[in-house]
């Protein structure tokens, strides 16, 4: 089975490497490409099972670029900077409640 994914990286690398753990090969279908089928129509309206329906087409008929697992270094890597992402999104949140009880006198 090949299941093609229109948003690679970022927020989709859970899903990447759960699908890729069990074994089902993923390509990208870039957005432009789902979406300009809805655009050469403009009487029809973009909708999430239209998009499904182009994405599955794309997969079935075109020649994809693979998404494959990423090496041991870099999926540490991206552990390591995602946490200290949340590291410092947490101290801002932190520092903004600070400021709001902070009496204004």
């Amino acid at each position: 089975m090949v299941i093609g994914l229109d948003v690679v990286g970022s927020f989709a690398r859970f899903l990447e490497a759960m699908l890729l753990a069990k074994g089902f090969t993923l390509v990208h279908t870039p957005g432009s490409s789902s979406t300009a089928p809805v655009r050469a129509l403009p009487a029809r309206a973009k909708s999430d099972p239209r998009d499904a329906r182009t994405i599955a087409e794309l997969v079935r008929t075109c020649d994809l670029r693979p998404i494959l697992p990423d090496d041991d270094n870099r999926i540490a890597l991206r552990l390591k900077v995602g946490r200290r992402r949340e590291r410092i999104e947490d101290q801002t949140r932190r520092l903004a409640c600070l400021r709001h009880s902070w009496p204004t006198t």
